[in-house]
């Protein structure tokens, strides 16, 4: 079959890579009806904790409905793979509470204060080189202390608290989701090829394309423009795409304010989740130095009418005086 590698009599694996967006999705259907082989249909989750996933709850409830909708047209059942330590989830919750080790004044190692607290180095094991750890700079990190009151903070906490990273480099969940494909003990072995979603338009993405990474829409030129009528004639665009539900996790410190106050209106309990690790963390929420208890305390201000959501007028020293002649 056209495509097919083969190293001796050991026959390459075909592993498609999807995100549920518009591109992985008509990646999909190119393969198939271009005659490519597909092997496994494969996806990583995010988990929040153990039980709540990090997607947006709607991004969640879309995958599923995508997820049928890929068994019934290709007979294909998408596989959920997670990041796994000593088979356990590694999850934001974990990292966010993670005591790494320090250096001491003799310049040793200190062991962590807490017991099997995960690493993100840990979650895919020695494939991937890891800078040794006492080349860590804890103090390179930007702290800001919360003010007196609600929210505030233990400027003298061990753990990791916000923002999770593997490094200052790059989000932690996007280094993780990479980290963990690249391991070949948890994909099946080293003798495969994938499939990634990039359009034919996407010409700086195609650095990472060689003959064990493909883009079957590169290869048929199909540009993301057409990705996105596919999906929606099919019923498959994500609500990322129709409403300001966003595509990453919902306890992400990049989100903007008008995406934090629909996670407060219409998911109350992950909101509560958000102020508790807010309380607990030693860095701020967001890296101007603002917290989830600023966002909540500005958030309810406008459901009690002294401020207007979306007010261009509003600055953040609001907060701090009388409201009652602010805005009216």
């Amino acid at each position: 079959m056209a495509g097919e590698l083969h190293i001796g009599n050991d026959q390459f694996q075909y592993i498609a890579r999807i995100s549920h967006g518009k591109d992985s999705l008509k990646m999909l259907d190119v393969i198939v009806s271009r005659g490519l082989r597909l092997d496994r249909i494969t996806t990583t989750d995010i988990w929040a904790t153990d039980t709540i996933r990090g997607e947006h709850p709607k991004m969640v409830k879309f995958k599923e409905i995508a997820d049928e909708f890929i068994w019934r047209k290709y007979r294909i059942e998408v596989e959920h793979l997670c990041a796994m330590r000593n088979g356990q989830k590694v999850t934001y919750e974990k990292l966010f509470y993670h005591i790494p080790k320090r250096r001491n004044a003799g310049g040793g190692q200190l062991s962590a204060k807490t017991g099997d607290n995960p690493r993100i180095s840990d979650t895919v094991g020695p494939v991937v080189p890891i800078r040794p750890q006492a080349k860590r700079n804890p103090a390179g990190r930007r702290a800001f202390l919360h003010k007196e009151g609600a929210g505030a903070r233990n400027s003298k906490s061990n753990i990791y608290g916000f923002p999770v990273s593997i490094n200052r480099r790059g989000a932690w969940c996007a280094k993780l989701k990479t980290r963990f494909l690249e391991s070949p003990t948890t994909r099946g072995g080293t003798k495969i090829v994938e499939y990634l979603g990039i359009a034919a338009d996407e010409p700086k993405r195609f650095g990472q394309l060689n003959e064990r990474k493909r883009a079957p829409l590169v290869e048929f030129g199909i540009e993301e423009g057409l990705c996105g009528l596919y999906c929606q004639y099919n019923g498959l665009l994500a609500p990322s795409y129709e409403t300001s539900c966003r595509d990453g996790c919902w306890m992400c410190h990049n989100q903007g304010v008008n995406q934090l106050r629909q996670l407060r209106k219409e998911y109350p309990q992950l909101w509560a989740l958000l102020l508790k690790w807010d309380t607990d963390s030693p860095v701020n929420f967001k890296a101007n130095g603002h917290t989830v208890h600023d966002y909540d305390r500005r958030f309810q201000l406008e459901d009690e009418h002294f401020l207007v959501p979306g007010d261009p007028r509003f600055k953040w020293s609001m907060l701090d005086g009388d409201l009652q002649y602010r805005l009216f």
